[in-house]
């Protein structure tokens, strides 16, 4: 009998044994992963813009600083279908000061980093300002620019046939006589046509008349078309802004100081590719004394029009979008966009994406300095979203004149893309940030967290970090516990963990959440959160059928050992 109970007891020792050494090779932290989903393409083939999505990422400079040239303003932006980023700017002397050359870079790798600091190549050794990019259904990208000082002035617009790695020498647009061509703005249409618009200062610079000058070509910008005069305009005008709807009608939007009313927005029309044009007509009376430098026109898939502009006194503009649903006809009361109307809002930008979503950013003041703020509309421009930081940084007011204008884009992914001026350095630089589309939420890997140590890690894996300034874990013991906060470190651009000490947790309730912070500074709990079990030795199913299934195996040779040696 002895040497049975003998036995046994051998036989339960091996049994733990063999579990411990079973399982030490499986002693593991607890693991969680962050899942950034993004969103499936619509029928139309693009990725839908998703509101509730909506944070812009990490700010980056755009510019190297090796130009020759302090200061960097007014920067234009277009996305390629293959997503290579393609941004243009003004060089300047001072903050204020006239452009001297334009500039150049491409991303390749969505906006992570910036290559080809470059300056554009001159129509006849002048000098350059009012960058503009746009690019055709093919993907052919155009630079236009003006020039002034050197043997041929006027209206540059270069081209490029392989993402902008190089560039054909720039084509003259402008016919115009002697005076200055300023202030141009560039479409494509459906079949790659291009339009320019700009303003013409007659006997430039001793007085004289302001015409609005358009030109065109039909055949990919090798040469353009003789320019024609869409109307006289004493004194100065705004930035006229051309824009090319689906069924390629031509807009234009400019405004006005010489009337009654003053600064008042008028639109011009063409139905037959720029051949002939309405009289510009003046969309409103609606007497604000003061209307923003540049009113943006853009179109949506119904071919309603919108423009966008600051209005309001000398000293403090808002933002506003009207909108047009009989060809420009008739215009809708304007709807106040931003929110904040602390100080001054102003240099407006718009971009309507192929879902018919309209995206509108400005220049505020409203936190006593010069941000980048942005909104959005999902139905038509009837409402829009509560105001959003873009910029993680301001610029301070002592810079008056951050150029004239800004760009924002959608992808073909459905992200949007900005690039912006930007004084938060020693000077003016160009910055650049994008919107992630992607949804943060908590995927569980396993029913159970495998704990038999501490401490123990909280991995996280993200498949798209460029809007996420910091993840934090929050965590308590049971329901009334105190809330403890675990910052998790950044292991690579996708990879995040954290160290949490469990030594009084094993075999407690932990209720948790997360929380993501972008750029901004804006904090959003994520929409997982709950309670998890520590256990003390928690395996999974798999698992136990193996220490099982090896444990018996293992005991029957031991017993069976021991009976063989102790056998007669």
């Amino acid at each position: 009998m002895k040497t049975v109970f003998r036995s046994s007891g051998i036989a339960l020792f091996t049994i733990l044994l063999c579990i411990q050494l079973l399982l030490s090779p499986f002693v593991s932290s607890s693991y969680q992963k962050l899942s950034l989903i993004s969103h499936a393409p619509t029928k139309s083939g693009h990725f839908q813009f998703q509101a509730t999505d909506v944070r812009f990422g990490q700010n980056r400079r755009v510019n190297t600083g090796n130009s020759g040239y302090p200061e960097q303003v007014e920067p234009t932006l277009t996305i390629l279908s293959n997503g290579r980023i393609l941004i243009g700017w003004k060089e300047a002397a001072t903050p204020t000061g006239p452009g001297l050359r334009v500039g150049f870079a491409y991303s390749e790798d969505d906006g992570y980093s910036f290559i080809n600091n470059t300056l554009m190549a001159t129509l006849g050794g002048g000098s350059q300002s009012d960058p503009w990019l746009v690019k055709d259904h093919t993907d052919n990208a155009y630079f236009a620019f003006l020039e002034y000082g050197g043997t041929s002035e006027g209206m540059g617009v270069a081209k490029t046939l392989d993402g902008g790695l190089t560039w054909q020498p720039p084509t003259q647009a402008s016919d115009t006589p002697a005076g200055l061509d300023d202030k141009e703005t560039m479409c494509v249409d459906t079949n790659g046509n291009l339009y320019l618009v700009w303003d013409f200062f007659e006997n430039y610079p001793n007085g004289g008349t302001a015409y609005l000058t358009f030109t065109k070509s039909t055949n990919g910008g090798t040469s353009f078309d003789p320019t024609i005069t869409l109307g006289p305009w004493e004194e100065r005008g705004g930035i006229p802004y051309i824009t090319c709807s689906t069924n390629d009608t031509l807009y234009m939007t400019t405004w006005d100081s010489s009337e009654a009313y003053p600064d008042m927005i008028y639109i011009s029309k063409s139905i037959d590719l720029g051949n002939t044009w309405t009289t510009p007509t003046r969309v409103s009376t609606w007497g604000y004394p003061s209307i923003s430098l540049i009113t943006v026109c853009a179109t949506d898939s119904n071919n309603d029009v919108y423009i966008c502009f600051s209005a309001g006194s000398i000293t403090d503009h808002e933002i506003y979008v009207t909108k047009s649903t009989d060809g420009g006809f008739s215009w809708s009361t304007p709807i106040q966009v931003n929110d904040n109307s602390t100080n001054m809002q102003r240099m407006v930008e718009m971009h309507i994406d192929p879902e018919d979503n309209i995206h509108v950013a400005w220049l505020d003041g409203s936190l006593g300095e010069w941000n980048i703020f942005y909104s959005y509309s999902t139905d038509g421009g009837a409402t829009f979203s509560n105001d959003i930081k873009i910029t993680s940084e301001g610029t301070p007011f002592s810079y008056t004149r951050p150029g004239d204008y800004f760009t924002l884009r959608s992808g073909p992914d459905g992200r949007l893309y900005i690039v912006w001026t930007d004084g938060r350095g020693p000077d003016q630089d160009i910055y650049f940030a994008r919107q992630d589309l992607l949804a943060p939420s908590i995927n569980h890997t396993s029913p159970a967290f495998i704990l038999t140590q501490t401490p123990f890690s909280i991995d996280i894996q993200a498949s798209d970090d460029d809007a996420i300034e910091r993840i934090e874990f929050h965590y308590r013991i049971g329901d009334t516990g105190t809330w403890n906060t675990q910052l998790l470190t950044r292991l690579t651009s996708t990879s995040y963990q954290g160290e949490i000490n469990a030594d009084r947790m094993i075999g407690s309730k932990i209720a948790y959440y997360f929380t993501v912070n972008d750029y901004a500074q804006r904090q959003t709990l994520l929409p997982t959160s709950g309670y998890f079990i520590i256990p003390i030795l928690p395996v999974s199913p798999t698992m136990l059928i193996i220490i099982v299934t090896s444990t018996i195996i293992i005991t029957v040779v031991v017993i069976f050992s021991i009976w063989y040696l102790r056998r007669p």
